[in-house]
């Protein structure tokens, strides 16, 4: 790097009249001369300068982002291949010249010259230097980043601890904490964070003092709630967290129990979630604390039934919920409130009693619960917290996010603000902030504290109706700031419409930046540098219980069985079952002969004469879920000459289909009742398997059978339109696994109890806020 070196006018006059004195000289890239520039100024030198080296802005800024694999490691790698393969490529151009001018027969060649080698590629620096200068730039952000921190503010407020990121705290500090306590306001965003030995009152002391000071200087009113995961209650006087937020307290604050934690706490008593009753039981707790708003409920439904109006006009309104409706959709298009303690205590009570009998015994008679005892000490101290988990009244627990768009009917897309929820997100993300395995103290805090803040800024676009809080993304608040002033008096526009700068009363209150980060100026000792590996979570293979039938009455709640793995051969909502049932039994019986491929006249007209037989709504085939969507447009999978996406991702679609035909991917009778009818007669109906022709290669092999005989083979049969899609094996062996735990299941007496889906509230509710 090539710079100048700037001399002092004063001592340079002063030195050359003899006065005396020395010259003061100075790089011009020194942190001294560099300071006195404007930020926009000193934004364009392009290095960041360690002792000995120089790093590229551009190589820091690759360092930024806390996401799960981005370590200093990881960008090292991409650096050197880059650099590797540039250099290899212009070496390839040198030879490659060389060589036309080395012909047979030409001067040079018959000269015998010899030609000079390139020169050797430069050595990289190593990983450890990237992470070093890494530090120094985001060291001098950490002003920006704290007054970020220290600006947040909320209305509802949530306080949980973590144990997963401070283990990786190592070198001097390690050891010196345990616990990583924040606290998190209604957007997910967190307002506070401390680290501490202990998870006692005397140590989140100071945070809580000086986080309702932030509050009181910045003139924030009081949250109305705040959510913990233990502390809510006790029997006499104050709680702890009712101490530490004392000032609150008595200006109406009210404290409560986190729902979650609450139903949670029932697992020590129970004997294994491996158990067939489990998710019932989880699913009548909940549905006893909470109940579906009615109103939003209709407006769902009348949204659903949009999609196919003729087919779904004489479907009932529980069954569109139990069988057209996912739980997503009622869980962000739904408002969800609490029934009140007593309510709470009789649905409660009721269920915990039916499961102690034999409802509660799986298909080899075991009990869901350890003893009648141990539920019912659990249920007596659960009990005083029944206050705790109830929502505060008159007050809002959702906000709506934005308005979308179902069949052409608009609904609310909703945001709840109750519970821990959104920092239990936060905290499985935070180890992520912290790259490699372990961390020094000093780079921990630089991590931490940058992590944070580009978390909170990331969130502030979800604070915004739709999702516009943020139109540029850049973490830098000063530069939002400048421009934002500059442009509104220059153009009469801003740059970030939704930008609040951070209040300079605040920032400028509790310990400076210094005394809460160190400043990297040498070189970490600790461990090497490498990607972080988080644990891949195992996938529950329990059976859902959240999908019951409901049944919409004039009562507040509703109890009723719960058939939610009700087989399709009972009672169905939509007409002509049987008829399906006859045609899918002619095709199992044309499956199951072997030595034929073509059919008889009478074979023929018997499936013709059930198949014209059978309902409109079972005829239309299934959609397919679109998993690899986003990979449509894309020049990997087909080229196309179309310029516009979208078309180019159909013409890409028709041709993937073409050469690979998808497989079904689901057999249920929800999605397509022909598809399950006929796989599971033959299920039923094809002969043993053995180990060299399994039971599902069976099926597969009858059913690829059938769709030659009916698809190809027979010239009138073809031109029917009978939908048999592809299967294979996996989605037989899902098909079959599924039907055999429904078997498990409902060899069992079921519980009557209320369950989650089955809990609808007619109460009248204010609008939610935008």
């Amino acid at each position: 790097m090539l710079t100048e070196v700037l001399c002092c006018g004063p001592c340079t006059k002063r030195a050359r009249s003899g006065e005396g004195g020395t010259i003061g000289r100075w790089l011009a890239w020194d942190p001294a001369i560099l300071s006195q520039l404007s930020e926009a100024h000193e934004a364009m030198f392009p290095a960041i300068l360690t002792r000995r080296r120089g790093v590229d802005r551009n190589i820091v800024r690759l360092l930024r982002d806390r996401t799960e694999g981005n370590t200093m490691v990881k960008v090292w790698r991409q650096i050197q291949e880059n650099h590797v393969e540039e250099y290899l490529q212009r070496k390839d151009l040198y030879t490659t010249l060389l060589m036309t001018v080395l012909k047979p027969g030409g001067i040079v060649s018959a000269l015998g010259h010899t030609f000079q080698a390139p020169p050797p590629q430069r050595e990289l620096p190593s990983a450890r230097l990237l992470r070093h200068a890494f530090l120094m730039a985001e060291a001098n952000n950490v002003q920006d980043y704290r007054s970020q921190i220290l600006s947040t503010f909320g209305t509802v407020l949530k306080m949980d601890s973590t144990k997963k990121v401070v283990k990786k705290l190592s070198g001097e500090g390690a050891g010196s904490a345990e616990w990583f306590t924040s606290i998190g306001n209604e957007h997910s965003q967190i307002v506070s964070f401390v680290l501490t030995c202990e998870e006692s009152a005397e140590k989140l002391q100071p945070m809580c003092h000086g986080v309702m000071n932030r509050f009181r200087l910045a003139n924030q009113p009081v949250p109305k709630i705040l959510y913990v995961d233990c502390g809510c209650c006790r029997a006499q006087g104050r709680t702890a967290v009712e101490t530490l937020f004392q000032p609150w307290v008595d200006n109406g604050m009210v404290v409560r129990l986190d729902i979650f934690h609450w139903i949670h706490r029932f697992d020590a008593a129970i004997r294994t979630e491996s158990h067939s009753k489990y998710a019932t039981f989880k699913s009548a707790l909940a549905g006893a604390v909470l109940a579906y708003n009615r109103t939003d409920l209709e407006l769902l439904i009348k949204a659903v039934r949009a999609k196919d109006l003729p087919a779904l006009k004489c479907v009932s309104d529980e069954d569109v919920v139990r069988r057209y409706i996912s739980r997503e959709q009622l869980k962000h298009h739904v408002w969800r409130v609490t029934l009140g303690v007593q309510e709470t205590f009789r649905l409660v009570h009721l269920a915990i009693e039916e499961l102690k009998g034999p409802a509660g015994l799986d298909e080899n008679g075991v009990s869901l619960f350890k003893t009648p005892e141990a539920i019912d000490e659990m249920w007596a101290a659960q009990q005083r917290h029944l206050e705790c988990i109830q929502d505060p009244p008159d007050m809002n627990m959702y906000r709506v996010a934005r308005s979308t768009t179902i069949n052409n009917v608009d609904v609310p897309y909703y945001k709840c603000l109750r519970g821990n929820n959104s920092l239990e997100g936060f905290h499985k993300t935070l180890p992520n902030m912290i790259p490699g395995p372990h961390c020094a103290a000093r780079p921990y805090q630089v991590y931490l504290i940058s992590g944070i803040a580009r978390w909170n800024s990331d969130r502030t676009s979800d604070a915004v109706f739709g999702g516009r809080g943020r139109r540029h993304r850049i973490y830098s608040a000063p530069l939002i700031d400048r421009l934002n002033t500059r442009c509104r008096q220059l153009f009469g526009e801003s740059v970030e419409e939704n930008f609040q700068a951070p209040a300079d009363d605040i920032v400028n209150d509790g310990p400076s930046p210094e005394e809460e980060v160190v400043h990297p100026e040498q070189p970490d000792t600790g461990e090497a540098d490498e990607a972080y590996h988080s644990d891949v979570e195992a996938h529950d293979d329990a059976l859902d219980a959240d999908l019951p039938h409901i049944t919409l009455t004039s009562d507040e709640t509703s109890t009723v069985h719960a058939p939610a793995f009700e087989d399709a051969c009972s009672p169905n909502p939509l007409p002509g079952f049987q008829k399906l049932e006859m045609f899918c039994s002619l095709l199992v019986e044309i499956g199951l002969t072997e030595d034929k491929l073509s059919l008889t006249t009478e074979q023929r007209n018997r499936v013709l004469e059930a198949w014209n037989a059978v309902e409109e709504h079972d005829k239309q085939p299934q959609r397919f879920n679109q998993l690899y969507r986003t990979h449509w447009g894309n020049t990997l999978y087909c080229r196309t000459k179309r310029d516009d996406l979208v078309d180019a991702a159909v013409i890409q679609r028709v041709k993937m289909a073409k050469r690979y035909a998808p497989a079904q991917q689901d057999i249920s009778a929800q999605n397509n009742r022909l598809m399950y009818t006929l796989v599971k007669l033959l299920w039923l109906r094809s002969p043993q398997g053995s180990h060299t022709s399994p039971e599902k290669s069976t099926i597969l092999k009858v059913y690829e059978r059938i769709q030659h005989c009916i698809l190809v083979e027979d010239p009138v049969l073809c031109r029917a339109g009978i939908p048999l899609p592809k299967i294979n094996i996996k989605t037989v062996r899902d098909f079959i696994r599924r039907q055999e735990r429904l078997l498990n299941l409902h060899a069992t007496k079921q519980p009557a109890t209320i369950t989650k889906t089955t809990s609808i509230s007619y109460a009248d509710l204010p609008p939610a806020p935008h």
